[in-house]
């Protein structure tokens, strides 16, 4: 199994310990992942630069190309929608609907804990376009230990 399959397969199985996790834990998670995409972004910005590189030689449309490039500003973007998402209120328990059946029967919608689950929403995201950032993608998890 390659390093790519061998993270999804990782956060797949991690879901299920962050579903469970208190607010204290994901907003941590959400932290130290900020923290650590800042202290490495050298390594990073270099793995992207050869992700780039390689994807040129593969002559990969402009485009394309333009949204594998991954700088300063959108790792700014990145670092500060981290932080902001971990001053958010948790999601987890609360109320998004309530319908009223017939007078003294309510039906809530109630927000829970159920994988797949990152950090906050109960949702996670599969990268897409793996082979494209096999280099960029891997940095933040060879170099930092689990928070």
């Amino acid at each position: 199994m390659n390093d790519l399959h061998e993270m999804a397969a990782n956060s797949r199985e991690a879901a299920w310990t962050l579903a469970a996790s208190s607010l204290e834990t994901r907003n941590a998670a959400l932290l130290r992942m900020a923290e650590v995409l800042e202290n490495h972004q050298a390594d990073i910005f270099a793995a992207n630069a050869a992700d780039i590189h390689q994807a040129e030689a593969d002559g990969l449309a402009a485009p394309l190309l333009g949204r594998l490039k991954f700088r300063e500003e959108k790792l700014r973007a990145v670092t500060d929608g981290l932080r902001a998402l971990a001053d958010l209120p948790d999601p987890i328990g609360a109320t998004t609907m309530t319908h009223e059946i017939t007078p003294g029967l309510k039906m809530y919608r109630v927000t829970c804990r159920t994988p797949p689950c990152v950090m906050r929403s109960g949702r996670r995201r599969r990268m897409s376009g793996f082979r494209r950032i096999s280099r960029s993608c891997c940095i933040p998890a060879r170099t930092s230990p689990p928070c």
